[in-house]
């Protein structure tokens, strides 16, 4: 039998009664339904590099509303193995959400070639989900998969940022002794790979697994255990030969920086070559002491950065958090700082749309800034940024100068505004406009986007509107 089609004989025969209980459950609007099922007949149109996650999104959403067999369907449009298990991570992780995790992992072990690097990554992600629901057992059940797999390059990082999702969880959910046994099975993951690494010729990667993990307990505010875990990089760093101190210095510099210890921070990377690395690690402090509330701290330290990206980035993310304080001025001055036309118009188009998201009332203002600047700067404008001012005029309620903008972009770089418009029609009550903007596409890819963005928003409206009649229900 075909391997495609082995897969679905699996799945319905291994599970006939509960996609039915599943189906009678949800009972989706057929006008939903239909929707995601043409977004999906469009995949095979789109470019290929696109389709896995078109397919991604457009399955999980249908595996959302109950329609189990329309998600397989969209499975099958995937060619690539590897991607195919990719996708199926985002069936399985609907159906654990939903409380059938037996099915959730038929889904994932009938699909693709068997290549263990992929089905861990799924076991992963529905770990995350059952961490979510605060279902921990389960959760564990599915780290003890990815144990069990065949070694691959990574697999440390990966059960070590699977436990740490766990954690992530555990300790929001107010569980910290639990919380805290994950992290030391975690630590304990990552040191297992100096006694038995997948490959002795390669770096050694403790250093950087431990700088993940102090930035998750940093944002979590878990700062005693953070400490703990930074001595751990301290103690690498002195052990370290010179090949490995460069990028153990970035690793305990950002550290550092996460932790909003911005002193030490510099120190360190003041004892870096002066290269690129060196200047991502006093980008990362530049951005870290911005969200540590002093971008004006950081602005003198991006504005010295002499990789131009890093630099861009951090004036950016700085006249952001500037313009949050209400102080709009300084926040246009900042961007000026950065050179180059067509990257003072990013510049201002990502701070039109943080302002926008945000419901500030100048994002009006400061979207029409940027769409000036953009048509300024001519063919410097990265087709990205028309999409960004076109998705924070919408917010804005300004639908028809932001359907203007979409149709004058190529048809392949307004997918993500296209879907996003989609969404905001829907929200604002206007369904007919948001099919008629999918049915105006004349490419497949856009088209699909917007189809995807009308369902998905119809999706959590219906969802929305079952909360309120259920309070108590997730």
């Amino acid at each position: 039998m075909h391997r495609k089609a082995s897969l679905v004989s699996a799945v319905v025969c291994l599970s006939l009664a509960s996609v039915t209980a599943m189906a009678q459950e949800s009972d989706p609007n057929e006008e939903i339904r239909s929707m995601l099922h043409f977004a999906s007949s469009l995949i095979p149109e789109i470019d290929k590099n696109q389709q896995p996650s078109m397919a991604f999104n457009i399955s999980g959403q249908q595996t959302r509303i109950g329609d189990l067999a329309g998600a397989l369907a969209t499975l099958q449009r995937v060619k690539d193995p590897q991607q195919e298990v990719w996708v199926a991570s985002s069936i399985a992780s609907s159906l654990a959400w939903q409380g059938n995790v037996p099915l959730a992992l038929t889904v994932v072990r009938s699909s693709g070639t068997g290549d263990a690097q992929a089905r861990a990554q799924a076991y992963a992600s529905i770990a995350q989900t059952l961490a979510q629901k605060g279902e921990f057992q389960e959760s564990f059940r599915m780290v003890g998969l990815i144990e069990e797999s065949r070694a691959f390059p990574g697999k440390t990082l990966l059960l070590a940022g699977a436990l740490m999702g766990i954690h992530q969880w555990q300790w929001r959910s107010g569980d910290e002794s639990g919380a805290t046994s994950t992290l030391n099975a975690a630590l304990d993951a990552v040191e297992s790979e100096k006694e038995n690494p997948f490959n002795p010729g390669f770096p050694d990667i403790r250093g950087q697994t431990y700088g993940g993990i102090v930035a998750g307990l940093a944002h979590e505010g878990d700062r005693a255990a953070a400490y703990a875990v930074l001595e751990r990089i301290y103690n690498i760093v002195e052990d370290a030969n010179d090949a490995e101190k460069q990028d153990l210095l970035y690793t305990l510099s950002a550290a550092q920086a996460n932790l909003g210890e911005f002193e030490l921070a510099l120190e360190t990377a003041s004892q870096m070559q002066p290269d690129e690395k060196r200047d991502s690690a006093l980008f990362i402090v530049a951005l870290e002491r911005t969200q540590h509330g002093d971008p004006m701290g950081a602005l003198e330290l991006a504005s010295g950065l002499s990789v131009e990206f890093s630099r861009d980035t951090s004036l950016r993310s700085i006249a952001d958090a500037i313009a949050a304080s209400g102080n709009y001025i300084e926040a246009l001055s900042t961007i000026d700082r950065i050179r180059g036309a067509g990257e003072r118009a990013y510049g201002l188009s990502e701070l039109a749309f943080e302002r926008a998201e945000n419901d500030d009332p100048a994002a009006g203002l400061l979207t029409q800034i940027a769409w000036d600047a953009a048509r300024s700067a001519g063919k410097e404008t990265k087709p990205y940024v028309f999409a960004q001012i076109a998705v924070a005029k919408g917010m804005t309620g300004d639908f028809n100068n932001s359907l203007e903008i979409i149709n004058g972009m190529a048809d392949n770089d307004r997918f993500w505004a296209v879907q996003s418009l989609a969404q905001m029609l829907v929200h604002a009550g206007k369904k007919t406009e948001a099919i008629a903007l999918a049915e105006s596409q004349q490419s497949a890819y856009p088209k699909a986007c917007a189809y995807l963005g009308t369902a998905m928003q119809l999706i959590a409206e219906e969802r929305e509107a079952a909360r309120r009649k259920q309070p108590n229900q997730p």
